[in-house]
């Protein structure tokens, strides 16, 4: 079970409906998720379709922040990137923790009805025009980088580049 942070909710709800500039904020708990630092919220407000906010201890990773609004900011609009305060930040600092707002999309989840044709197109399109987008600088800057390295040598290195096995 994933208990609620230790985090004074009216202190959080006031933070939230100034940075944001939101007006009736209603905070509802969302226990989900897996980062062991972190917390989900459905925001609920005042005539609005509501936010999901995510709560951390700490600072979330750059790359996780950025290279979604970047993507947005790209066209790419099934990309759903935090929104920006009222000061144009990307998020919130409140004490030790920072918090990101997202626009609310319901419906549950596709693992178990799958994708419409219509939708496979879509996807389709999505991942031809991701693949095409050449990161900023900044961008590129922040990404995490994987080092490959092996410890065969001959033919079992060559192997192992090919894709094969010993």
């Amino acid at each position: 079970m994933i208990d609620k942070p230790p985090i004074d909710e009216r202190t959080m709800t006031a933070e939230v409906a100034q940075a944001w500039g939101l007006g009736g904020v209603e905070l509802v708990f969302l226990p989900i998720g897996l980062d062991g630092q972190a917390w989900a919220y459905r925001i609920n407000t005042a005539g609005e379709d509501g936010y999901f906010m995510k709560v951390r201890r700490g600072e979330f990773a750059p790359a996780a922040v950025s290279l979604p609004q970047y993507l947005r900011a790209q066209d790419l609009t099934h990309v759903v990137a935090p929104m920006g305060t009222r000061s144009g930040e990307a998020g919130h600092a409140m004490g030790g923790y920072r918090i990101l707002l997202y626009p609310f999309h319901g419906g549950g989840n596709l693992w178990s009805r799958g994708l419409t044709d219509r939708q496979w197109i879509e996807y389709g399109w999505f991942l031809g025009k991701l693949h095409s987008i050449v990161p900023s600088p900044r961008i590129e800057s922040i990404l995490p980088v994987e080092n490959y390295s092996t410890t065969a040598t001959g033919e079992g290195a060559r192997a192992q580049r090919r894709g094969g096995g010993e």
